[in-house]
């Protein structure tokens, strides 16, 4: 497969319904269709867009959220199908996902030929998060566009979900989230684009962000009303110098689990037992 180096992204601002799935893609829908008429390759919704994010609020417990995961597989699914078959473009969606026993915020990511390229589930869970099961994966998805990694919201605190992404190949990094967007949001995500010379796009209900390999802003809009930012990407020849000169045989204590409390290590010698 060729892979184009020029892609449209769409990225969908909205605050959706709690709990109303039908009214969200009803939004989901039409926005998908705008993006569709003004040239997007790619479309994609906030965290949790489906459901409205139900899970931050308190009557959802995990009974609703299992509830509302089965119905997007059993309803909605298809309906992302037919709709990304449609429109002939990459859409992706943030749902509450029910598989077998797990319920997972999710991010699914559907080809432009109506096939499901993959499923993401959020992996750093938070607070109310902690409903959902946490995912184990850090999977890159290969598109007509190269690699394209996805992190969910709060996974963007971490270093080390963008660089295992970028690591894998991805050239861009797709950012669902609900969250923060205050401005030391907008420093962490062009500091994750920097440090791993590739694109983010962030889409929260209230803002679009766009970053790029440099660290700089490359498109950004604002604002509750419903709407939709298109902006290019070009990914042919992305920088990989500071990714060519890392030393991983250094990096070792950053996959230890727990840290060194002390502030400092203890450099006295031990004392020899005595014979």
């Amino acid at each position: 497969m060729e892979v184009r180096d020029r892609i449209q992204v769409a990225l969908i601002r909205g605050v959706p319904v709690a709990g109303d799935a039908d009214a969200n893609w009803a939004s989901f829908e039409r926005l998908t269709r705008r993006a569709a008429r003004r040239g997007a390759d790619l479309c994609m919704s906030p965290e949790c867009f489906l459901d409205g994010y139900a899970v931050a609020h308190a009557g959802w417990d995990r009974r609703r959220l299992v509830a509302a995961g089965r119905r997007m597989g059993r309803e909605f699914l298809p309906r992302l199908r037919a709709l990304a078959a449609e429109v002939r473009m990459l859409l992706l969606l943030g749902a509450t996902m029910t598989r077998g026993r797990g319920c997972f915020n999710s991010a699914l990511l559907m080809g432009a030929d109506g096939r499901l390229i993959g499923t993401y589930d959020k992996t750093h869970l938070l607070d109310h998060d902690r409903r959902f099961d946490p995912g184990r994966r850090l999977p890159v998805f290969d598109t007509p566009f190269g690699a394209m990694g996805i992190m969910i919201c709060a996974d963007r605190r971490w270093p080390e979900t963008a660089r295992v992404l970028r690591v894998q190949g991805a050239r861009v990094i797709l950012n669902p989230t609900y969250g923060m967007r205050h401005v030391a949001n907008e420093w962490w995500i062009r500091t994750r684009s920097y440090e791993n010379e590739c694109y983010i796009c962030f889409a929260h209900p209230t803002l679009s962000l766009v970053t790029d390999p440099q660290g700089n802003v490359h498109a950004k809009r604002s604002g509750a009303r419903p709407g939709v930012l298109v902006t290019a990407l070009n990914l042919a020849s992305l920088p990989t110098t500071m990714l060519d000169a890392r030393r991983p045989n250094l990096y070792g204590p950053i996959v230890r689990s727990g840290v060194a409390r002390t502030g400092r290590r203890d450099r006295r010698p031990r004392e020899r037992k005595r014979r």
